[in-house]
């Protein structure tokens, strides 16, 4: 850059130096401040003309050396012309970057929003059909039909989870409880899978009482024992406890394909699935390890694994055991859903959605309203006999929320009739947004079983019952 040698440079101005590069009025000046106040100079930048490709910068860092006879500047000078342009070319290339990546995400959630349209219809009629006697041939058809909507339903959960986690709306309710109870019920749903896959599956018993979030915990290994069923060709699956130090190791161990060791980090990460490079559908979406690991980590719950290819993994969950006496049993199973003598408004602007709730509903003895928007609904039930229970999708047509359709009626009938909002929104800003509306808030698909007990749960929270 100086074109000359040290010895060249002594008693000459800064400005006959480099080409002229550092002939700067306000360099100058600090350098004169500097030599003045005894301090320092760090990383300033000053401007050094023109290139071909553009202007040059220089970074300048000064101190000043101590000598009797006269004043003298140890002076670093460096060209960061090439490192700015660098920077600020990776600056744009993250910008446009994330920018793609919101436009994937909107699109995502979009696509998703519109798929959980029909696939709610579809698993509302199909519990509606599976309650008919059907012949043999019927039946078996209806059957392959709820495997395969189980099987999207379950991917459509996984994407539900990650936007929940993303949006910052999963509460963690920390509580003892005694933890065969879960891994009971556990086994009792994944029994039939892995019977369906040639598996042996059990547990071993335990009676200790842990304290954790059940209903986060449950959705862990739920997680594990479906990852084991996926990958595990023949064998066992085993889910048991191991005791530690005031805690509890919750494994589960499969004879499965096995993990190589360096993979045993990656497989956390979202998408990421051992093995599936034809991208078995069967093998869900590849987010399920990674819902584990946020999870645990929102718990403050240390997770493990273990894997020796060919031979089978471990996979383990490290939970505070608790002597709390007021261990929670699971609540009794409620009683089938009875409407009898009450009023249900049920607000959907998608008309097959709208029909399979009306079906459902009317199924179980209630008197259903179904309307398309707010106008609609009050069209149809007059302001002296108010619905029991309001059930409304969150976004419709216009820029009305199901919410601000829920407020509306209030203040038309006059009364705080129980709200239910349901979406079908994955991105993590309308699930804020539906969080903090105060109603009750179901995601699409929705199943029979839970939309049945968000509605007991309305209807009792008001003191009206069922």
């Amino acid at each position: 850059m100086f074109s000359t040698t040290a010895e060249a440079t002594l008693r000459r101005p800064l400005a006959e130096l480099a080409d002229g590069m550092l002939r700067d009025v306000a360099l100058d000046g600090r350098l004169e401040a500097m030599i003045t106040a005894g301090s320092t100079i760090e990383e300033l930048e000053i401007d050094a003309g023109q290139d071909a490709e553009g202007r040059r910068a220089l970074q300048i860092n000064a101190r000043p050396l101590s000598r009797s006879d006269r004043p003298l500047i140890l002076l670093g000078i460096e060209d960061v012309t090439e490192r700015n342009r660098a920077r600020k070319a990776l600056d744009a290339a993250k910008a446009l970057a994330e920018q793609a990546s919101t436009g994937k995400t909107r699109f995502l959630a979009a696509a998703s929003h519109d798929l959980r349209q029909p696939v709610q219809a579809a698993v509302l009629f199909h519990h509606l059909l599976s309650t008919q006697d059907l012949p043999p041939a019927s039946a078996k058809l209806l059957s392959s039909l709820g495997n395969t909507l189980a099987a999207l339903h379950s991917m459509l959960e996984e994407i539900l989870h990650v936007s929940r986690l993303d949006a910052g709306v999963v509460d963690v309710r920390m509580k003892p409880f005694r933890l065969r109870r879960l891994i009971d019920r556990l086994v009792e749903d994944f029994g039939p899978l892995a019977h369906a896959a040639g598996l042996s599956l059990r547990s071993v018993d335990t009676g200790v009482t842990v304290r954790s979030d059940p209903k986060l915990l449950g959705r862990i290994l739920q997680n594990l024992l479906a990852n084991a069923v996926k990958y595990t060709d023949s064998g066992r699956i085993l889910i048991g406890c191991r005791h530690v130090r005031g805690a509890v190791r919750i494994q589960v161990w499969d004879t499965g394909l096995g993990i190589p060791e360096g993979q045993l980090k990656a497989i956390f990460e979202e998408f990421h699935q051992v093995g599936n490079f034809a991208r078995d559908r069967r093998q869900g979406l590849g987010l399920g390890l990674s819902i584990v690991d946020r999870l645990a980590l929102l718990l403050h719950h240390p997770i493990g694994v273990r894997s020796r290819p060919g031979r089978g993994s471990v996979f383990e969950i490290v939970v505070p055991v608790t002597d709390d006496a007021e261990a929670l049993e699971d609540a009794a199973t409620e009683p089938d859903l009875d409407g009898t003598g009450r009023r249900v408004l049920v607000i959907d602007d998608d008309p097959v959605v709208l029909d399979s709730i009306r079906q459902y509903l009317e199924r179980h003895r209630f008197d259903v309203f179904a309307a398309a928007d707010r106008e609609a609904a009050l069209m149809l039930i007059p302001p002296q006999r108010p619905p029991h229970l309001v059930i409304a999708d969150y976004r419709l047509v216009g820029e009305e929320t199901g919410a601000d359709v829920i407020r509306n009626l209030r203040t038309a009938f006059g009364i705080a009739v129980p709200g239910i909002i349901l979406t079908g929104d994955t991105s993590p800003e309308r699930i804020r947004e539906a969080s903090r509306s105060g109603f009750s808030l179901l995601h699409k698909p929705i199943t029979p079983h839970d939309l049945a007990a968000a509605v007991r749960g309305a209807l009792m929270d008001d003191g009206i019952g069922t």
